[in-house]
């Protein structure tokens, strides 16, 4: 059974006359019976009831027109899907997510992407940001989000600067640090520190810290981990410790916690790209990057 025999057979349905209907069609008369035949082998049973006088559908003529206007409606609409989907106006995008993170940008992001592209179906996957690059090569996702690019990797990925927040100290309300205006890495360093718990390779939240505190010729403190963010702002507003985190949390952070800025020297500043596969050839995926690029400029000039 192929589409012309679905399309001849509503035209015999609709017009009850294999005269007229072959007419609509531009086909000879003889050509459309022999499809109808065909139809009606393929599907084991009359569909219509025919004489010398009247076309009738058969009660299974009548089930299948709804059936095949459907599917006909369909098909005509298919070129037109293919060239959407060609121009990443439907399809669906897959990005990497780490909430803890992205809260201070990507809600907006999409939103805006979601106004130009309503046929687009949007998926977060929530992933480690070192876990992202490695999704990205086996196609989990389509963009990822990222605080660093390895050596080399920027011959594979291409990139887009979406945050550039400083760290600051976070605390909880009673804490006597949450006296200061500011405080000082010497201030923290004496204080328990707490960090989330690194990825499988190494890398996480206590590095980062770890290098602050190297890079400007400190020791670095010794630092209790946690399983996860969650924990971190539970652990900090129980006055367990305190914590240093970018500035991008600050969105996040209960009542009962509180930010304070850090005095130290040099590069004070965390930062976030968006990255994606140079070789990917999806529209979906540049257009989503051009939504990102435009807020991103907003946001930095506002």
């Amino acid at each position: 059974m192929e589409l012309r025999h679905l399309r001849y057979f509503a035209a015999v349905a609709e017009t009850l006359n294999f005269r007229r209907a072959a007419e609509r069609l531009r086909v000879a008369q003889p050509a459309l019976s022999k499809q109808i035949r065909d139809l009606e082998h393929a599907c084991g049973t009359r569909l219509f009831d025919r004489n010398t006088k009247r076309v009738r559908l058969t009660d299974a003529g009548t089930a299948l027109l709804d059936e095949a206007r459907a599917l006909l409606t369909r098909a005509e609409a298919l070129p037109q899907l293919a060239r959407d989907a060609a121009q990443g106006r439907r399809g669906r995008l897959t990005l990497g997510n780490s909430a803890a993170l992205t809260g201070g940008f990507l809600p907006a992001a999409l939103a805006a992407f979601q106004a130009r592209f309503p046929e687009v179906e949007v998926n977060l996957v929530e992933i480690r940001l070192r876990q992202q690059q490695k999704a990205l090569r086996s196609g989990g996702i389509q963009i990822g989000i990222v605080a660093e690019l390895s050596d080399g990797e920027g011959d594979e990925f291409e990139c887009l600067r979406v945050v550039r927040s400083p760290f600051v100290a976070v605390m909880a309300r009673r804490h006597p640090l949450a006296r200061s205006r500011r405080v000082s890495l010497h201030d923290l360093a004496s204080q328990r520190l707490l960090a989330v718990a690194p990825d499988q390779d190494g890398r996480g939240h206590a590095a980062v810290l770890r290098e602050l505190f190297q890079n400007r010729g400190l020791r670095p403190p010794y630092f209790r981990t946690v399983d996860s963010s969650s924990s971190l702002m539970a652990m900090v507003a129980g006055i367990q410790g305190v914590s240093i985190l970018p500035g991008v949390y600050e969105d996040r952070l209960a009542g009962e916690l509180v930010t304070k800025p850090i005095d130290m020297a040099g590069e004070n500043t965390f930062t976030l790209w968006a990255v994606w596969q140079k070789k990917d050839p999806s529209q979906l995926v540049r257009n989503f990057v051009e939504v990102l690029r435009k807020r991103t400029v907003r946001r930095n000039a506002g």
